[in-house]
């Protein structure tokens, strides 16, 4: 999984998206899950930890996660040990950065990272987008595309609806996980990294919109 950044100045904000990029729900006190943060400055002691917890397999998950909720307070030493591991985590490793803007950090810190920068109203409107999603997967290829146009432009906007679909197919996964519900996620996610590093959006959501699958049968769940 690729390095995340997301930029928020809402601490709740940057929980909810963390929430829809881990494949797993992050716990503070589950072993697989790190949360590096200080009241103050965070040194490269922290940083030191941090090598340490993805230089050892997971306990009893398929990953571990690593959560920096204010990456802005970051020393230039810390910032300068995490370079690596951003540009190269362990492939078991899912590090998701959280700072108020990313002027606030070195500029080889922000290029090694995937940016998210959700609105205020994103994750509030989560909602909404369940009945649009059940609709798309019910469409027929032409209108997948049509609507891929209409949501496609500008940038920004595919990008919102993407995080907002990301959260919902991450609340549906936990609710009632299926596989194609995890495809999905992968697939939203995919498509929003993509977006990020310019990729031409409505070409972007064409392609996801012609891989979404209904949701199928419970994991774990067996056959007749």
């Amino acid at each position: 999984m690729p390095s995340y950044l997301v930029v928020t100045p809402i601490s709740e904000q940057a929980l909810e998206v963390l929430a829809s990029l881990v494949d797993e729900p992050f716990e503070t006190d589950h072993p697989d899950c790190l949360t590096i943060d200080e009241a103050g400055l965070i040194g490269i002691d922290r940083i030191r930890e941090l090598k340490n917890f993805l230089a050892r397999r997971p306990y009893s998950r398929h990953s571990q996660q690593v959560f920096v909720p204010h990456a802005e307070r970051l020393t230039i030493p810390a910032q300068n040990a995490l370079l690596k591991t951003l540009e190269e985590p362990p492939e078991q490793a899912q590090l998701v950065l959280a700072a108020r803007h990313e002027s606030q950090l070195l500029a080889t810190i922000v290029s090694r990272c995937r940016i998210i920068r959700p609105t205020l109203t994103t994750l509030k409107q989560t909602s909404d987008i369940a009945p649009e999603l059940i609709s798309l997967l019910k469409l027929p290829i032409w209108k997948r595309i049509q609507l891929a146009g209409r949501l496609g432009y500008p940038k920004e906007r595919a990008k919102d609806w993407l995080v907002k679909a990301t959260y919902h197919f991450r609340e549906e996964l936990r609710l009632k996980p299926t596989l194609n519900t995890l495809a999905n996620l992968k697939l939203t996610l995919e498509t929003l990294a993509r977006i990020e590093a310019n990729v031409d959006p409505r070409l972007a959501l064409e392609e996801l919109f012609l891989q979404l699958l209904t949701s199928g049968q419970e994991m774990g769940g067996g056959g007749d």
